[in-house]
């Protein structure tokens, strides 16, 4: 398979539950699908959309290849932020798994 995909998924804030998640081939589409979960997701959680491509070896494995986009769902008001990967950390270099440092 050949192509980019887009990985997005959502964690709680305090990590104990990971929420919805999914691949996608349209970036656009991965990013509205994130904002959607955020937006049933509990406050505070958060997600990210992770550049992907799939590898084909005994078992088939996504390999990042770049941050796209982060979100938040605010703890106080609600509302859902899903901006570009922060400037202090060049795309790729966050651990997937990790919460923003927000």
């Amino acid at each position: 398979m050949t192509g980019e995909l887009y990985d997005w998924n959502v964690h709680s804030r305090d990590g104990r539950r990971a929420g919805p998640g999914g691949v996608n081939s349209d970036r656009q589409q991965a990013i509205a699908d994130l904002t959607d979960a955020l937006g049933q997701a509990q406050p505070g959680s958060w997600g990210m959309v992770w550049s992907v491509r799939l590898h084909l070896t005994r078992t088939f494995e996504y390999h990042c290849d770049g941050l796209v986009a982060v979100g938040l769902r605010d703890r106080r008001s609600g509302a859902v932020t899903v901006d570009g990967p922060p400037s202090a950390s060049p795309a790729g270099n966050t651990p997937e798994h990790d919460a923003p440092n927000w």
